[in-house]
């Protein structure tokens, strides 16, 4: 039987992937890369400054992690190194492909 995919909410679609991705072990395979891989520490470590900054510049007391959140997040994506998201994307299309390969 073949899913049609486009007929699949896009919630259902990312809950049955998130589902094998946790299943199958791969997601945790994903966050160890994502913790061993030098790019991502120089960036975690670029974030915390980004915050230590932002706390020095406010003031903790006039700061909550929402605010912290709101003035940092989008910042922190546009930062993620290039080489480590295209990497993961691959790791996730290569993963899924074997595993959804009669749904295609």
């Amino acid at each position: 039987m073949t899913i049609r995919w486009e007929n699949v909410p896009d919630s259902e679609v990312r809950a049955e992937v998130e589902a094998v991705l946790e299943s199958q072990g791969e997601a945790k395979r994903i966050r160890q890369f994502l913790y061993d891989n030098p790019a991502v520490s120089e960036w975690r470590e670029h974030i915390r400054q980004m915050c230590r900054d932002l706390i020095n510049e406010k003031g903790i007391d006039n700061l909550t992690p929402d605010l912290i959140y709101d003035q940092i997040a989008a910042t922190a994506r546009d930062q993620i190194p290039s080489s480590v998201s295209d990497e993961v994307k691959a790791k996730l299309v290569a993963f899924l492909q074997t595993q959804f390969e009669d749904h295609i």
